[in-house]
């Protein structure tokens, strides 16, 4: 789901998942915000942001997170700052959950403010 700036997706279950989403206008990542679902996610955990080719960021859950807790976003030091075209295709990947109930919902706000 896109609203405003911001592009919102549950992602999660057992093993590596993948989802793709467009990009409804140019822009950079501005931060990624993951929050647990009712399972409890194995530890560090994480959902990357790929522009297709290059990695934007990373999403890190707490090595023990439960229902609840945030995830910590840290842009990639040399393709955090990628600009962003519309209709590029944005590729979320998550790490191994551990079980088909471990989900995380994830918030990918856009800055169209910030391109350089």
């Amino acid at each position: 789901m896109i609203t405003g700036n911001q592009i919102c997706i549950m992602v999660g279950a057992a093993g590596v998942t993948v989802n793709y989403v467009q990009v409804p206008f140019a822009c950079q990542i501005g931060t990624v915000r993951g929050t647990c679902q009712a399972q409890a996610l194995a530890g560090s955990d994480t959902v990357t942001i790929n522009d297709g080719t290059n990695d934007l960021g990373v999403a890190a859950f707490p090595a023990t997170a439960t229902a609840g807790l945030k995830s910590t976003y840290t842009p990639d030091t040399t393709y955090g700052n990628t600009n962003l075209a519309k209709g590029d295709v944005l590729t979320i990947t998550t790490s191994a959950f551990g079980s088909s109930g471990d989900q995380a919902f994830v918030q990918i706000e856009l800055d169209p403010y910030a391109l350089s």
